[in-house]
């Protein structure tokens, strides 16, 4: 398994191994499962496997498809912070709605001020993963006085967690949206990095309408994941309302794919929920 693993750090083919010795083999498989590489109990599976990856892999970094990807140097590592990973993001290419972070509620009230819109308010704190979960989020905020009850509200909400200080607050503008997808990255130890789609918001749970593929990956492919979506038909412009812009969340797949390949394992896993439709429509601007 030493020298198997070896040829496979040092090529630049996807190399699958196939272990049949039974409980025999189980040090080996352990050993190349830490070292991140799949393997199979045998031929007839790794064949099919491999059939499927050559079915779906395009070569899209030769044709000069993908956008440079990368994790800014400054990053943390750990669990990020959403200011962290919208910083993420935007220096991949990624948009986001405007925020501000800030440390304090006077800081908060000076960044609602600056978005000018209604904003949301969010606890940030490397201690907490789902902050909706814990009472973390407040929605539609609009006014100084409304912005420093938000972030009371949060304060205290996070000391009931457990959390008795936060890092801050996040401050971002909130759009009108009535379509929401999941955009997503995943760091399999089998398969390497996968590039992940679907319909988002409270529809994750609901719908299981997910599309999955290998990064990177090019235009092309990204678009035949959207077009096998159930729920397409809510993209292209259901009963008259305005048709999102497909191109323009394809490239946002590209370009997560491109991150996770370039990460090589660094990145274990980002979601982007909702990326909401209204965002991604042209002509389109936030409020309510």
């Amino acid at each position: 398994a030493t020298a198997a693993i070896s040829v496979a750090d040092r090529s630049s083919k996807p190399l699958l191994f196939v272990q049949g010795a039974g409980n025999h083999g189980d040090i080996a498989r352990q050993m190349l499962r830490a070292a991140g590489h799949g393997y199979f109990d045998s031929p007839h599976d790794a064949l099919k496997v491999l059939a499927a990856l050559a079915s779906r892999t395009e070569p899209a970094v030769a044709a000069g498809l993908l956008p440079d990807g990368g994790i800014p140097a400054d990053l943390p590592s750990g669990f990020l912070t959403e200011p962290d990973a919208r910083r993420l993001l935007e220096a991949n290419g990624i948009p986001t709605t405007r925020w501000q972070f800030a440390t304090d509620p006077e800081g908060a009230v000076r960044a609602a001020r600056g978005i000018g819109t209604l904003v949301a308010i969010k606890a940030v704190s490397a201690k907490i993963v789902h902050k909706s979960d814990i009472g973390g989020v407040r929605l539609s905020v609009q006014g100084d006085e409304a912005v420093r009850a938000a972030c009371t509200a949060i304060a205290e909400a996070a000391r009931r967690a457990g959390v008795q200080a936060l890092d801050g607050y996040l401050v971002t503008e909130m759009w009108r949206a009535d379509f929401e997808l999941i955009l997503g990255i995943r760091h399999d130890p089998d398969f390497g990095a996968l590039v992940m789609v679907g319909a988002g918001g409270l529809l994750v749970e609901l719908m299981k309408d997910v599309q999955l593929a290998p990064a990177p990956l090019s235009q092309t492919t990204a678009l035949q994941m959207l077009g096998a979506l159930k729920s397409r038909a809510l993209l292209a412009g259901y009963r008259g309302r305005p048709a999102a812009d497909v191109d323009a969340i394809a490239d946002m797949l590209v370009r997560l794919g491109s991150l996770a390949a370039s990460s090589r394992g660094r990145l274990r896993e980002l979601d982007i929920n909702p990326l909401l439709r209204a965002g991604i429509l042209r002509g389109m601007r936030p409020g309510f």
